[in-house]
């Protein structure tokens, strides 16, 4: 799942500072920075890939760099069980929709 970071910036940035406070708005950029990892054959989404986070803040500029890393975690973590449940939702479906035996004419 691909967010569109364009859309969403125009989108919150007008009522950003009414939304969210600051240190929000900034773990919501870094973890947008960090790169998503999925796991290959299931397509299960396994969280994002931390290395370089510490860097990503640095060049930022972010000053409460615990508080972002706490926040971006639990961003990660909201973000892992809703598409993860979105996608046994939908793989539940499919198995329902293959699984159902057709009318019998007769």
């Amino acid at each position: 799942m691909k967010v569109d970071w364009d859309a969403y910036h125009e989108r919150v940035s007008k009522e950003a500072d009414e939304v969210f406070p600051y240190v929000i708005q900034e773990s919501f950029m870094v973890w947008g920075y960090l790169t998503p990892n999925w796991e290959g054959m299931g397509g299960t989404y396994l969280g994002r890939f931390f290395q370089g986070i510490q860097e990503v803040m640095n060049i930022l500029g972010i000053e409460d760099q615990k508080t972002v890393l706490e926040f971006v975690q639990l961003i990660d973590s909201y973000y892992a069980k809703a598409v993860n449940d979105k996608a046994a939702k939908e793989r539940k479906a499919m198995e329902r929709k293959h699984s159902t035996p057709s009318p019998r004419k007769g």
